[in-house]
């Protein structure tokens, strides 16, 4: 029984490569996307060049002024308030930076999958 089950293994692999290599351009995208979104030469926010430093916890680099900006977001957040007393920092605002917010997680939670690993595994 063994046998059969190490055969099913190989063939579902087999499907996997092949499905992999029929999608190609998509899979350099979802490459590019994951590898790009960690970049330290420019600012994950807007994507202006930098040498930044990184927030560490939250995996992502942001230049000066998006820090900022991604400071008073977290201080309102923290404090439960609709607004920084700033004009623009409105619940647009708020929900602009909590979406990209969610984006930059998402994109995390893809490149830690074991689909990911295995998409990045395939050869060429």
């Amino acid at each position: 029984m063994n046998k059969v089950l190490h055969i099913s293994d190989r063939l579902q692999e087999k499907k996997r490569r092949e499905q992999a290599r029929d999608h190609r351009g998509r899979v350099e995208t979802l490459q590019k996307v994951v590898h790009c979104s960690a970049c330290q030469l420019k600012c994950s926010m807007c994507g202006r060049n930098m040498e930044g430093e990184a927030l560490p916890s939250l995996d992502f680099y942001l230049c000066e002024i998006c820090r900022t900006e991604f400071q008073d977001f977290e201080e309102i957040m923290a404090k439960g308030e609709d607004s920084s007393g700033i004009f623009w920092h409105n619940k647009e605002w708020i929900k602009l930076w909590s979406s990209w917010l969610d984006f930059r997680r998402s994109i995390v939670a893809f490149r830690d999958s074991k689909e990911f690993e295995k998409l990045t595994s395939v050869d060429p």
